[in-house]
């Protein structure tokens, strides 16, 4: 990249000591093809713009959707260190899925094809979604809920992160069991600029298919519990 930069000085500098007309015109010409070159390749290998992810994606996918993966991992070097912007999801990319993952407590164990671990499915996409200020739906929060069916009395764990978007801003945030118990009302307050986790139990006692709903003003993120 350097060096393109040096040529195009060096271009800059030699065209007035040119006489021929036809000769500079061609010389502007390169000039602008590659400082067009120049201005691409820069942005490639900035690690900035937070994505929208819409469709799933693994190891050895390719394209648009892995250049803004590797771009919103590249922004935390803890993450992705070698913050490479490639467009392809190899292991490097992987790897930084997998910090990603076990740093939000969305998985931490077992691989691509079994846990999702390392792979960018449905959870992990809400949560990147979520960060980003996205989805229609957002509320710059997210919720991991275990398990999710069993036989009544069925107690789920539910780990609730709120202010994923880093807000300093005071906000509330609503928590409903989905099953007419008394609503938990999560406060945020003002300056406090990271994201905040509290976790909550409850236990369903009837047979149904239950939505579990975290929301702050009109905006909300759901999940399903089925008791048997």
């Amino acid at each position: 990249m350097r060096y393109i930069a040096a040529f195009i000085a060096s271009l800059i500098t030699l065209t007035p000591m040119l006489a021929s007309a036809d000769q500079i015109a061609d010389l502007q010409a390169q000039i602008l093809l590659l400082s067009q070159q120049l201005a691409a390749m820069q942005q490639q290998g900035a690690p900035t713009g937070c994505p929208t992810i819409t469709a799933p994606i693994g190891p050895g996918s390719s394209g648009p959707n892995v250049t803004t993966l590797q771009q919103f991992l590249a922004r935390d070097r803890n993450i992705y260190p070698e913050a490479q912007i490639t467009g392809y999801y190899g292991t490097l990319t992987t790897t930084a899925v997998q910090r990603f993952q076990a740093k939000y407590n969305i998985v931490s164990s077992g691989s691509p094809s079994t846990t999702g671990y390392g792979r960018v499915g449905p959870k992990t996409m809400d949560v990147i979604n979520s960060m980003c200020g996205a989805a229609s739906n957002d509320v710059g929060a997210f919720m991991q809920v275990s398990p999710t069916s069993g036989d009544t009395p069925l107690e789920v764990v539910i780990q609730v992160t709120v202010n994923a978007t880093n807000s300093c801003a005071a906000a509330t945030y609503k928590l409903d069991y989905g099953d007419q118990s008394p609503v938990q009302t999560i406060q945020v307050p003002s300056g406090v600029c990271q994201p905040l986790q509290q976790t909550y139990r409850h236990t369903y006692t009837k047979s149904a298919l239950y939505q579990i709903k975290l929301s702050s003003g009109s905006h909300s993120s759901q999940a399903e519990v089925v008791a048997q």
